[in-house]
């Protein structure tokens, strides 16, 4: 009976050590996007000090709750565990989850598709990386929104007995796609070393000059710089 109160609590608790670890990562590589911009950085981490409080307060209720309940708990027979109960706040949990992820997912869509514009040739290196993390945070968010939003559903009208089912793909995909997102960006970052993309060309440079003490002699000096794109292994 202990055991099954053990395996909930710790469910709860892991959940928000390992979803706060997965957002800290999310936030690095915000900061890298913007600069180490200090008022993106200050406004984030105010907001996911909000997030993890509120996971805090409501895990911490749900724990006192089964503390409550263990006086009156029933076990399962030939099991170690006992039926639990699921409070009716639960399902605000990862709300805040939702809620933070949204607002990241702006700001990266905001620089991404911004610098993804600037650049001329979109088979520069850095339009190239700059595609991956946009596809790859609408990937992550889906996903993750996905598992959040059905969780929130089973916690708020689905049976006490698919609470276990919820909470472990909660812990399971927001870590799967952070890691894939890590992975895409080190291998995009590894083969932008390898090819470095230049303009086509530079646009033609005029140059007038004028004799002096002449007035009828000019002559128009123009010079066109044609740079092609290059490999670094073969200019080194």
């Amino acid at each position: 009976m202990v055991l099954g109160f053990f395996w909930a609590e710790f469910g709860i608790w892991s959940g928000v050590f390992l979803t706060s670890v997965v957002e800290i990562i999310l936030q690095i590589r915000l900061h890298a996007l913007y600069n180490k911009n200090k008022k993106i950085f200050a406004m984030v981490s105010v907001l996911f000090f909000c997030e993890v409080a509120s996971m805090c307060v409501i895990g911490g209720l749900y724990t006192h709750l089964h503390v409550k309940s263990r006086a009156f708990a029933v076990a399962v027979p030939g099991t170690p565990f006992c039926k639990g109960v699921t409070p009716s706040f639960l399902f605000a949990f990862q709300i805040p989850l939702m809620g933070f992820d949204f607002i990241l997912l702006c700001l990266v869509l905001y620089r991404c598709i911004a610098q993804y514009r600037n650049v001329p040739d979109k088979s520069w290196s850095t339009a190239v990386i700059m595609s991956i993390i946009i596809r790859d945070s609408v990937l992550y968010f889906l996903s993750v929104f996905l598992v959040y939003l059905l969780n929130t559903v089973m916690w708020s009208a689905g049976p006490t007995d698919l609470f276990p089912l919820a909470s472990t793909w909660a812990v399971v995909i927001p870590t799967t796609a952070c890691s894939r997102l890590l992975i895409n960006m080190k291998k995009a970052g590894a083969s932008s070393h390898h090819h470095v993309s230049l303009p086509e060309c530079l646009p033609a440079l005029s140059f007038k000059h004028s004799d002096v003490g002449s007035q009828s002699t000019q002559s128009d000096v123009s010079s066109v710089v044609d740079i092609r794109r290059y490999d670094t292994d073969n200019s080194v």
